[in-house]
């Protein structure tokens, strides 16, 4: 199921990012946007495209934080970054007909760096996906730590 919420900006609901490293996490969102209106790539004629973000939870330290991707054009193409990220993430290239709320729930291995954008701000990005090692399994949040607010109440990240 495809969740489309009103706008991307929705992604300061996340709060702060974690500092750069690598962490265990889990994906605790998968945020489909369909019909997202964008240009193509060296080109100024635009086109709608459906795209994904996956959100990770990250305890670190005693803190949790929310971290999301960049956006992922949904594309089955092996050279795309979604297939990459996917393909990362689970170690084999992703099925096709792989449904990305099919991975909700599942644990990754995150790293994250500081990049800086065009506009001089210092931005936290993932940067790469990765299996969670089988010795390092406990360690990995569960989903339910990052559902319930402060009180109580089911929150989303977005």
């Amino acid at each position: 199921m495809a969740i489309i919420p009103q706008a991307n900006s929705k992604l300061a609901a996340l709060g702060n990012p974690p500092p750069a490293g690598t962490y265990i996490a889990r994906c605790i969102e998968v945020v489909d946007l369909m019909d997202q209106p964008r240009r193509k790539y060296q080109s100024e004629e635009i086109e709608n495209i459906d795209v994904t973000r996956f959100v990770f939870g990250v305890e670190d330290k005693g803190e949790q934080y929310r971290v999301a991707t960049r956006e992922l054009k949904i594309s089955g193409n092996s050279k795309s970054n979604m297939f990459r990220l996917i393909k990362g993430w689970l170690g084999k290239d992703p099925a096709a007909g792989l449904d990305t709320q099919d991975l909700l729930g599942q644990p990754a291995q995150l790293q994250i760096a500081e990049e800086q954008g065009s506009n001089g701000q210092t931005y936290r990005n993932i940067i790469a996906v990765s299996p969670v090692l089988a010795q390092l399994a406990d360690s990995v949040p569960s989903v339910e730590a990052f559902a319930k607010g402060d009180e109580g109440d089911v929150v989303a990240p977005f």
